[in-house]
Order: structure tokens, then sequence, then C-alpha cells
């Protein structure tokens, strides 16, 4: 609660001492970056209206000629029993307007607009779907990284914007089909190196992590995974804009067979995961999602924990590669520095 009559104060207590117990990552962190505490993140205070517009999903589904595909929005509003229509507006009919458009990041040119009527009198959550048909689809890919922007507002048909939401979304198609993986029905070979970096670099210059992905991107790999620490969102960012698949793990490393077993946590990476998945499954190019590294494969322990990891990722997230990586090689297998659990 605000008080708007004398200052507020914002306070903010932090723990950040890592034991085994309570806390993901471990005590154990070899080859860790260095713990530094604190807040590394930006933190900022966001202003939205009482009502307005929640959120906004799509889907695309195919079309018959001479469309490629039909686009689907479900536009989420919430609190819309608080709008009441201003009759002084002239002309004004009692409903409000959604207007919406649709271009792509490479272009200022709407491929798409339209106006929409609603009327949402007496309801608290209101949901409705907008779809048009496309003649040609952009796919994201690594030599073409090209999103989708859409835009949506929520007006009284004079003019006057009540709420506005703007969703970025990128179109692709990637899948692991009889052993190999396709991206847009083509064959795709990951080319991947794994990134770590120090979460107190990542806070106070983002021009660090430019110039780290732009490198890696000039030195011909397409796939990025972020090990033993999570990724700072704007890393994750940058990839999708440059062109790279991002895989993202849980910052877990040679982890003693007998905390694998242990129901406590179990529950603690579980719901690490879940969360780190519901924040960063906004990235279409965040193709999988990992249980740590440095497992070994001849422990019942550790393949009953990445079982029940791999359920957790599934469930979450059931579209995307779930992976670990292993310490020891079987005689006569090649050597990866991750593996495929299942899809």
């Amino acid at each position: 609660m605000l008080n708007y009559d004398i200052p507020n104060t914002l306070r903010i207590k932090i723990q950040y001492d890592i034991n085994s117990e309570n806390t993901i990552p471990l005590l154990q962190r070899f080859l860790f970056p260095t713990n530094f505490g604190g807040v590394f993140r930006d933190v900022y205070l966001s202003f939205k209206p009482k009502f307005g517009i929640k959120d906004a999903s799509y889907k695309l589904e195919s079309e018959s000629k001479p469309y490629a595909g039909k686009l689907t929005f479900e536009v989420q509003f919430e609190n819309l029993s608080k709008l009441i229509p201003d009759s002084l507006f002239e002309n004004h009919d009692g409903r409000f307007k959604i207007q919406s458009s649709v271009r792509l990041s490479s272009d200022t040119n709407s491929i798409y607009f339209n106006i929409w009527n609603i009327n949402p009198v007496g309801k608290d959550d209101y949901t409705m779907d907008f779809y048009f048909k496309i003649k040609d689809i952009a796919n994201w890919s690594p030599k073409s990284p090209i999103s989708y922007i859409a835009t949506f507002k929520l007006t009284n048909g004079d003019n006057f914007v009540y709420d506005e939401f703007v969703k970025e979304f990128t179109i692709l198609n990637f899948a692991k089909k009889n052993n190999s993986l396709k991206l847009n029905d083509e064959d795709f070979i990951i080319k991947g190196v794994t990134y770590i970096r120090s979460n107190i670099e990542s806070v106070s210059n983002y021009k660090k992590i430019e110039k780290d992905l732009l490198t890696i991107k000039a030195a011909g790999f397409n796939t990025v995974r972020f090990s033993k620490v999570m990724p700072h969102p704007y890393a994750v960012y940058l990839c999708d804009k440059l062109g790279m698949f991002s895989l993202i793990e849980l910052p877990l490393n040679s982890v003693p067979e007998v905390f694998t077993s242990n129901e406590n946590f179990k529950d603690r990476a579980s719901s690490f995961l879940t969360r780190t998945i519901n924040y960063f499954d906004k990235y279409q190019t965040v193709v999988g999602y990992g249980a740590g590294g440095s497992y070994l494969r001849n422990s019942e322990n550790h393949v009953q924990f990445l079982s029940y990891m791999n359920k957790v990722i599934k469930k979450n997230a059931p579209n995307k590669l779930s992976y670990s990586s292993f310490i020891e090689v079987s005689k006569g297998e090649k050597n990866t520095w991750f593996r495929f659990i299942r899809i």
C-alpha cells in the first residue's frame, strides 16, 4: 500500500549465504563463478492501470492457399467492470475499441491493422480472440533472426488510450525428428558454446555481455549454453536478436549422489527450475532446459533425479528439449558436452 501524502519507503532484505540444505546452487561450487550476493539485476517500479490488457497469447495455424497461415491472438482483459462509458464524447456508442496492429521487427510498416469493438460492461475478466491471415511467414533462423511485434490498444473509440500492450514474438519450428534436429523443416546442427559469466560483471556493464555474444556469433556458433549460473535476461534477449538459440539449466554441477535422493532437495530443484521456465519460456529461441552437469550415468540416484527433473521440464515446457551433461563416457561413445534425454 502506498501513502499519497508522505514519502514511501521500500525495504529489501537480502539473504545470499549458500548452503546445501536450503539453496540452489549448493555450497559445493567447484569452478563456479564467485557468489557476490546482493541484487544483481536491474530493479524498477512499474505503474499499470487498475484495468486494461492483462496478457496476449498467439498461435499459428495452417491455412489454405493463397495464405501461408492464420495467426490468432487471445487477448485477456482484467477489471473491465471499472470502465464506464463516457457519454460526453461525440458519437460515442457506449462500446470500447481495441486497436490492433502487427509488424515485422525489421520494418516500421504494419502488415496488419484493425479496430475491433468490445462491450465489457459488467465483466471483470474478459477474453477476446483476434485473427488475421498472412501470405508470407517470416520464420526466425540464425541467418535471419526476424521477429514480429504485436500492439494492442484499449481505447474509447475517440483516440483516448486506456492501456497499451506490446508483445514481441518469433515464429519458428524447432523439433527433434528421427534422432535429428529440424529447424523450419530443414536439418539443423547445433554448434554450441558454454557461456559462464560472473553475476557482478553482468550488472554493471551491458557492453561486456554484448561484446561476448557478438564474439560468439562471429565465431560461427548458433547455440549458447548458459551453465552454472542463471543467465542475465539481457544475454538471452541478445541471443534472440543476434540469431542464436539458448540452453538454460539449473546451476548445479557434480551433485553428490546422496543429495539427489533427498526429497527436500528434489523439491527445491524442481521449484527453481519451474520458476526459471516460467520466466524464460517467453523466448521461442530458448529451445532447451537442463538439470545441470557432471552427473554419473551409472548412478541410480542420479538417473532417477534426472528422470524427475525431465518430467518437470516436460510439464512446464512440453515442446522444449531437455538435457544433462555427464562426466564419464562409455567405451566407443563419442564425447559430447551435453546429451538430450528425451523430448
